[in-house]
């Protein structure tokens, strides 16, 4: 893909290689709370304090940082027709990290997904999109199937 502008102030790679789409968030970006100055205001977190927040996006980016590969395939059997990206883990995670990570996934791409057994079903062909944001957030080897 050739890029037909320069570089902005504050504009990383990633930014204008993705043609001016939006740009997958990092964990960080899905989990943010932006509390007032009372640190006692749960209201923006759905009764979640700023450190269970920032424990919980530590805790993914840990897993992520650890997980020696992340497989990603594109699927259509069994789903009338319906394209949807499988992320698989080596390193199988607990029921609660896994919903975690679905989640900012489905939050920093922009689409929908659920969980099968211990993968990850993203809706919709958005391979390069997770792949860009499992680089963005620490992943070591990421495999691309089909």
């Amino acid at each position: 893909m050739s890029v037909s502008r320069k570089k902005r102030k504050g504009e990383t790679i990633t930014d204008i290689a993705l043609g001016g789409s939006v740009l997958p968030v990092s964990i960080g970006e899905a989990l943010s709370v932006y509390a007032e100055d009372d640190p006692a205001d749960t209201g923006a977190a759905g009764g979640q304090t700023a450190e269970v927040i920032s424990e919980r996006k530590t805790d993914l980016t840990e897993f992520i940082r650890r997980t020696s590969q992340i497989t990603m395939n594109r699927e259509t059997t069994g789903r009338r027709g319906h394209t949807v990206t499988a992320v698989a883990f080596k390193l199988e995670p607990d029921e609660k990290t896994l919903e975690a990570v679905a989640k900012a996934l489905r939050k920093g791409l922009g689409c929908g997904g659920h969980i099968e057994g211990s993968r990850v079903i993203l809706h919709g062909d958005v391979m390069r999109g997770a792949e860009l944001w499992f680089a963005k957030n620490g992943a070591k080897k990421i495999v691309r199937g089909n």
